[in-house]
């Protein structure tokens, strides 16, 4: 019995291996017939006088270098939540953009990718009801869970003025946005950090407090606020755009951070050159109210919001301490 079933086995074995030898034996021929027709293919190709056609190995060669230099269509891996997107659809590539429209940075990205005309996914998540900015899958992308966030085509990168520069790096047709040039190229930056550094951070120190905490407002924060504003104005005097004589993405970063004070109603009208830039903006700009206005509108919803939470609260603790003292 053990003798029949040993043999048994060695009978299998070998039927297996002559399989395994005829699968192996016609997909190496599947394999030449395919390389023989890909030669011929690539061999009735045009080909220059100085590079005749070649063997097939050579054809083989050339036919990949071809594949691996030519510029590929933008493709987005992670589509995640395709219910809350909006698609704009304007050239080939494909950006996911991950954005609240209060947010003054996500909106100077939104600018910038209509100016540059590119195909965004866009995703809106709620930051002030929801926290949608928490859940796993967007810390899993962006550990800082901030917006904006880009996704292109795999490479993941957030801070607004890194994805502005990024993206006219990529897509932009020229450099008129953000120059290559090294001097021209340094003015921009310098109002992006100056932006991010002094006018935006002293317009958030000043206003996070009243709208998060309930403050009356700090008079010395309110000062350099004010004075942040000062130099912009002063500078625009003499300058038609706030980093030379053309629209840049320091333009589009500043004009999202100057108008959030409308939703504040905090008012820019007494500073002379920002009111006639903002205004030559708002004209110039055909997407502005889509991108910009829109997101003013819903933080302004915010902020009223906020106001009459904290008049409720502000009452209901009033009402609470007439009860105390009225018992003693």
């Amino acid at each position: 019995g053990f003798v029949g079933e040993l043999g048994s086995r060695e009978r299998k074995k070998e039927r297996k291996n002559r399989r395994h030898k005829v699968l192996c034996a016609f997909q190496h021929q599947q394999v030449f017939y395919f390389l023989f027709f890909l030669s011929f293919f690539l061999s009735r190709l045009p080909s220059s006088p100085t590079k005749p056609a070649g063997s097939l190995v050579q054809n083989i060669q050339e036919y990949f270098q071809r594949c691996r230099l030519a510029p590929t269509t933008c493709r987005n891996k992670n589509k995640i939540g395709m219910d809350s997107r909006k698609k704009m659809s304007f050239s080939s590539c494909s950006v996911e953009f991950i954005y609240m429209a209060a947010s003054p940075p996500c909106r100077a990205v939104w600018m910038c990718i209509k100016e540059l005309g590119i195909d965004v996914d866009m995703r809106h998540i709620d930051m002030y009801k929801k926290a949608e900015h928490t859940q796993p899958w967007f810390v899993k992308l962006n550990p800082q869970h901030t917006v904006p966030t880009i996704n292109d085509d795999g490479f993941i990168l957030w801070e607004s003025r890194a994805i502005l520069g990024y993206l006219v790096n990529k897509y932009g047709k020229d450099d008129r946005l953000y120059p290559t040039e090294p001097q021209k190229r340094a003015l921009v930056d310098r109002m992006l950090y100056f932006d991010i550094g002094t006018l935006y951070k002293s317009m958030v120190d000043y206003f996070q407090p009243i709208l998060y905490m309930g403050s009356s407002g700090d008079p010395q924060k309110a000062n350099q606020l004010k004075s942040s504003l000062d130099y912009l104005d002063q500078y625009l005097e003499i300058e038609e755009y706030v980093a030379g004589d053309n629209l840049t993405i320091a333009d589009l970063a500043i004009l999202a951070t100057v108008t959030h004070l409308e939703g504040v109603e905090w008012s820019y009208k007494s500073y002379e050159n920002i009111f006639r830039w903002v205004t030559k903006l708002k004209t110039e700009l055909p997407y502005y109210n889509e991108c910009n206005q829109g997101g003013i509108n819903m933080f302004k919803d915010w902020v009223k919001l906020r106001r009459e939470q904290a008049a409720a609260t502000a009452a209901e603790e009033a009402a609470k301490s007439v009860r105390k003292n009225s018992r003693t």
